[in-house]
């Protein structure tokens, strides 16, 4: 995976993270649901939670569970305590009797596959989502939660087809068009990855981000004079982008123009020393595909 691709790819899992733990902890969720995605309001009263800290709260709700043991609005809210101070096992043994207790209670069923994908649990979370979308082909949060982890297991083909899916049933969502033209780039899905790409760009031709994949998709197929086109229009509106000065580098020695390469490599070393710079190596090893990032969810 290129260094670009690996900051797209921890940057998504970040964007997708950080909707996650808001929903986590700020969402109410009732339980009790007669039906998937339909909840009534539990009989137990957990009472208003204190306005203190994680740990005074998580305290506040084990004594509600010690009088009643199968609240499971206290047991939910003792979850978003715990996963606040990031303790991943104690919030799902939570989350998982609240879903013992509630089997079709949909919202507490994707708590719980989030919290999986946050402990590196990634099978895992994959069962728990899907779980959800057996229930609920369509349903959006879950089928991006499932990409998501997908991409953190290192299951890209999986994660391009589940944001491919996305991108169609969402034609207006330009990140799920992007990620599944990144994802699908990154698995050698050229064609496809290209045509996503172009349609983005008719619309958002400012989307620097897709000009960079589709230029790297170019470089793999040989196409140097547009993906030199692709590298230079990027340096124009980021002239010290280290993708784009390392691509058009390594662009420009392939088309023999070497003193080129050499002057955007040495902008390369000045605009930004920590990056490494290009080693010129044959388009066919620079075309060879790397591991998969699988970036901590937490």
């Amino acid at each position: 995976m290129t260094t670009r691709g690996r900051m797209l790819t921890q940057r998504a899992a970040s964007r997708s993270l950080a909707r996650a733990v808001l929903a986590l902890l700020l969402s109410g969720i009732a339980s009790g649901s007669p039906a998937l995605g339909q909840t009534a309001p539990s009989s137990s009263a957990v009472g208003r939670p204190p306005d203190s800290a994680p740990r005074e709260r998580i305290a506040h709700y084990q004594e509600i569970l010690k009088a009643h043991p199968g609240d499971t609005d206290a047991l939910e809210a003792l979850a978003r305590a715990e996963a606040e101070l990031k303790d991943f096992p104690a919030a799902i043994s939570a989350y998982r009797q609240v879903v013992a207790a509630n089997p079709a209670d949909r919202d507490a069923q994707v708590q719980l596959a989030r919290l999986f994908g946050w402990n590196h649990q990634y099978e895992e979370s994959i069962r728990a989502f899907r779980v959800v979308l057996d229930h609920a082909p369509d349903d959006r949060e879950a089928l991006e939660g499932l990409a998501s982890v997908q991409v953190w297991a290192g299951k890209l083909a999986e994660a391009a087809a589940t944001y491919g899916r996305l991108a169609t049933e969402h034609p207006d969502d330009a990140d799920y068009i992007f990620q599944a033209a990144r994802l699908e780039a990154e698995t050698g899905q050229y064609p496809s990855a290209r045509d996503r790409l172009a349609s983005l760009l008719a619309v958002e031709p400012s989307n620097l981000e897709a000009r960079l994949v589709l230029a790297q998709i170019e470089v793999k197929q040989g196409q140097y004079t547009s993906a030199l086109r692709q590298f230079e229009h990027v340096l124009g509106q980021r002239p010290g982008d280290p993708a784009a000065l390392m691509g058009a580098a390594q662009t420009r020695y392939y088309t023999g123009d070497v003193a080129g390469a050499f002057a955007a490599a040495s902008a390369l070393s000045t605009k930004s020393p920590g990056t490494s710079t290009p080693s010129f190596s044959s388009p066919a090893s620079s075309a060879r595909g790397g591991t998969a990032l699988r970036p901590a969810p937490c």
